[in-house]
């Protein structure tokens, strides 16, 4: 699975792209996340909209994390 770990260390460097990006791996899911885990975009989407509430940034920018 060489590819595999390619396509991951490439996702990885994305995130250097931005300093506020972060990376989330929607365990039991395929590519329509919004379907397979819905609960993973709602709980995501508010936790990138808190810094544009004025609120401080996202204590997990810059992280990967595994939901």
């Amino acid at each position: 699975m060489a590819e595999r770990r390619i396509w991951g260390d490439l996702q990885e460097q994305m995130k250097g792209l931005s300093p506020g990006s972060r990376r989330i791996i929607a365990r039991s899911s395929g590519h329509h996340v919004m379907i397979d885990r819905p609960d993973v975009i709602v709980r995501n989407v508010n936790a990138f909209l808190q810094p544009q509430k004025g609120n401080r940034g996202c204590p997990l920018d810059g992280e990967t994390e595994l939901q």
